[in-house]
């Protein structure tokens, strides 16, 4: 849709320039597509600029080290650390903020983040890559337990968290 808008405003831009002031019409075109990109990278640096808000609450966060220790506590700390890099890896966070995120933290809460409805923003497909990396980490199919309320501590739990709490 924002292609055609640009389009539209390109062609309605450029018809009455060329009218007015005898101008080539080829060298109105470079001034216009300029414009249009200037104006396309203008909307991703805002949408850029609201998810990383959007996610602040979770960089925010201390270490949850703790917190996926007390929920998983026969678990090794390394098998907790290479599922959540695996988790960060997928969604395309940076590796230091893989103690961002907690047991209880819901995949669709995430992913809401990223891709609010009505936003602008295109999939990049970070569940699909998610789901795949655990299924062929893990042996883990998610979509046979997919539910929107799906936590990260559940699927830890189902590739091999040896104890959950609850």
């Amino acid at each position: 849709m924002l292609g055609v808008l640009v389009g539209v405003c390109i062609i309605a831009c450029t018809i009455p320039v060329v009218m007015h002031f005898s101008v080539a019409p080829e060298w109105m075109e470079l001034p216009l597509i300029l414009l249009a990109a200037l104006a396309v990278g203008i909307l991703a640096d805002r949408e850029r600029r609201r998810v990383k808000e959007a996610l602040a609450q979770y960089w925010k966060r201390p270490c949850s080290g703790i917190g996926w220790k007390r929920e998983f506590s026969n678990s090794p700390k390394a098998e907790i650390r290479e599922f959540l890099s695996l988790f960060v890896d997928s969604f395309g966070f940076d590796a230091d903020q893989r103690c961002s995120f907690l047991p209880g933290d819901k995949l669709m809460d995430i992913y809401s983040m990223l891709y609010p409805p009505g936003g602008i923003g295109a999939d990049c497909l970070e569940l699909e890559t998610f789901c795949m990396m655990v299924k062929k980490r893990y042996k883990l199919d998610i979509s046979r337990v997919w539910n929107k309320d799906l936590t990260l501590g559940e699927v830890f739990a189902l590739i091999g968290g040896r104890n959950i709490s609850n």
